[in-house]
């Protein structure tokens, strides 16, 4: 097994074997919706760290299990896959790892280093090598922003064109974790509200930029929750990228989204429970689903005509560990 391929591997088991963290008392509770595939669904998703859903509510699951896309429509139907045997063809994936989609296009990321760009009917349009492995990726417009900590340069974003022309490194290391692995700056990109956001994965703080990739808020989640979770990883003042002593650190967030509303994170836990900040970092409300254990890996959030948000949720029930995407409905 290759060194990154150790290290996927290991965030993937940091999402599923993550510690129970319980909730507060300020909560709403979700009603579950959907499981994606439904028991009607003839499809087995062997191993699923990201998704996406596009503007027409179709849901995109990345199958590192299989080396496919797996679309399903907006009344949770299997649709289609995307992908066969692992290659690096057009439309072929090596171990897909992230996937974003624009109104007309899908973005996705391999362990063979490469984004393709297909049309939503699976057609490929194009591909490019990105300079070095990243943790997810957004597209918008005609660009794509790769989550992508890059040891040299010490930056924790990527923008390519879509050609793949490099237009810009950008982000910058927590504050005081200088002398610490380096992959411990991690996170996720989200883009909205005409800006870029970037949620840290090991520590309690999101980066704001615009859309020329300059800096222009920092916002710290000062709950004491948090903390508890992320205290000691500041402590791993080492460097490298060894995967094994890596796998050491607590994971903080095991998902985040970012809409208009403000963000959205989930604390790692074995509990349903997301918390939802304004854009200054203060705590709004909680939602929780208290039946069963669900070890979540991505979330795509939407906010609802009748004024509610519906949650979508990859991860996997404890009992099974087999990737599923759970949606929830929250009726204010």
């Amino acid at each position: 097994m290759k060194l990154w391929q150790t290290f996927i591997y290991g965030i993937v088991i940091s999402f599923v074997l993550a510690n129970i963290a319980a909730c507060s008392d300020k909560t709403e509770s979700l009603t579950l919706v959907a499981t994606v595939p439904g028991e009607s669904d003839d499809i087995y998703i062997g191993m699923a760290i990201d998704f996406t859903v596009d503007n027409q509510h179709n849901i995109w699951i990345c199958d590192q299990g299989t080396n496919r896309i797996h679309q399903f429509d907006a009344e949770f139907r299997y649709v289609k896959s995307i992908g066969d045997l692992p290659g690096q063809g057009p439309a072929e994936f090596m171990g897909p790892t992230f996937i974003s989609v624009n109104d007309e296009e899908l973005f996705v990321t391999d362990m063979s280093n490469r984004v393709q760009i297909l049309g939503k009917d699976g057609i490929y349009k194009a591909s490019f090598s990105k300079e070095s492995h990243g943790f997810g990726i957004t597209a918008f417009d005609s660009t794509c922003v790769i989550g992508s900590v890059k040891l040299d340069e010490i930056t924790t974003m990527a923008a390519y064109e879509r050609g793949g022309k490099l237009i810009k490194r950008f982000g910058a290391l927590y504050e005081g974790s200088e002398n610490c692995n380096l992959l411990l700056n991690l996170g996720r990109v989200h883009v909205s509200n005409n800006k870029i956001y970037f949620v840290y994965m090991y520590f309690p703080e999101m980066r704001i930029y615009d859309l020329a990739y300059r800096l222009v808020a920092k916002t710290g989640f000062d709950y004491k929750r948090y903390k508890k979770l992320s205290q000691d990883n500041i402590k791993f003042n080492y460097i490298g990228t060894n995967p094994a002593r890596f796998n050491e650190c607590k994971l903080l967030f095991t998902a985040s989204d970012v809409t208009s509303l403000g963000v959205f994170l989930v604390a790692r836990g074995k509990d349903i429970c997301i918390d939802q900040f304004d854009f200054d970092g203060t705590l709004v409300q909680q939602y929780v689903y208290e039946k069963g254990e669900f070890a979540i890996g991505g979330m795509h959030v939407e906010e609802m005509p009748n004024g509610g948000l519906r949650f979508y949720l990859l991860g996997s029930d404890i009992s099974d560990y087999i990737p599923v995407v759970k949606v929830f409905d929250y009726i204010g």
